[in-house]
Formats: structure tokens, sequence, C-alpha cells
């Protein structure tokens, strides 16, 4: 699987700086950009216990929770995003 990138929208997220959230063979990781830095969160799929999508009208919000007590929550995303990044986890779970 190649490497496929989400960006949360400007509108609902962060104007200057959106979330984005990147999906590997291997693992997902979530990053948010800060005027000071930024911070990146990585689970490897074989260490995720559930996945939790909140849709909205358009946007909607992830929840990802690792058996080690480790989440990555993200606000913004389109809800097809949502569920394209919600089924390559599913499958990325069901790899490894």
């Amino acid at each position: 699987m190649e490497k496929r990138e989400f960006k949360s929208s400007r509108v609902v997220g962060s104007f200057w700086f959106p979330t984005k959230m990147i999906l590997t063979e291997f693992d997902v990781t979530l990053e948010k950009k800060y005027w000071t830095g930024k911070e990146v969160t990585t689970i490897n799929y074989k260490n995720i216990g559930a996945v939790n999508i909140k849709s909205g009208l358009i946007y909607g919000d992830i929840l990802i929770e690792s058996t080690g007590g480790q989440t990555i929550e993200a606000k913004g995303f389109s809800n097809s995003d949502l569920i394209t990044i919600k089924e390559i986890i599913d499958e990325g779970r069901r790899r490894s």
C-alpha cells in the first residue's frame, strides 16, 4: 500500500495549520502543526483497539484508540475521507 495523506478542512479545523492524517502500510500518524512547532502521534495498526467516527452534515471527527491507552483525535475531516480512513485502518488491522 502506498502512503495516503488526508488533510482536515480549514473551515472546521485550524485555518492556518490543517491537521494531517498519514496512513502507511504499517501505521497511522496524526500531525498537528502550531505556531511554535508540531505534535506528531503514531500508532501501529496491530496496536489499534478501536476506531470511532462522528459524522456531521459535511465534516466529522475521528478517534483512534490504541490497546496501550494512546489516543489520536482529529476534527474537521470530510465524511468521505473519514470512511476511507476507517476502511484503510480496518484493512491494516486485518493484515497485522
